[in-house]
């Protein structure tokens, strides 16, 4: 891994957006709830940082406001579809793939419940659609829950 002033290069020489630890840095980011979805490349978004720690991969959010909103949404629907998934009784960490579909499938089912256009499974851009949800549906407990636990379930067949 190289770093060069201002700026984070992996280690095939792509740009992360990840500031390096000048004064002029953002307060500190927060670990995207989306992660999993972003980092499979099926979702992105535009508050999105990634970094690396060692040979891991992370993503950050940058905004303490979108980053609780799509903590709620997700925890919520988690408890929705703890039983669709068989984790009725699950420990509080899924294995990677089951979060990767739980993420993804959440995000295309709040996509197709807000009549936008999916295309190839893909979520441009996580914070602008759960922006979009919570001001059609004003708040979680209120979204189409079953409309996206269908999506959930079926995500990856």
């Amino acid at each position: 891994m190289t770093i060069v002033t201002g700026t984070h290069y992996n280690d095939r020489n792509e740009r992360s957006r990840r500031p390096t630890g000048g004064q002029d840095d953002p307060a500190p980011s927060l670990p995207c709830p989306f992660e999993g979805a972003i980092l499979s490349r099926k979702c992105g978004c535009r508050l999105a940082l990634r970094g690396c720690v060692g040979s891991r991969q992370k993503v950050q959010c940058n905004s303490a406001e979108s980053h609780q909103d799509c903590a709620e949404t997700l925890n919520y629907m988690r408890k929705s579809v703890n039983f669709s998934l068989g984790l009725a009784h699950a420990p509080n960490a899924l294995p990677r793939a089951q979060a990767t579909k739980l993420q993804c499938g959440t995000l295309i089912g709040l996509q197709n419940a807000l009549d936008l256009v999916v295309e190839n499974d893909r979520v441009n851009n996580i914070h602008d659609t759960v922006q979009r949800a919570k001001k059609r549906y004003g708040s979680v407990e209120e979204f189409p829950e079953q409309q996206i636990v269908r999506c959930i379930a079926s995500y990856g067949k």
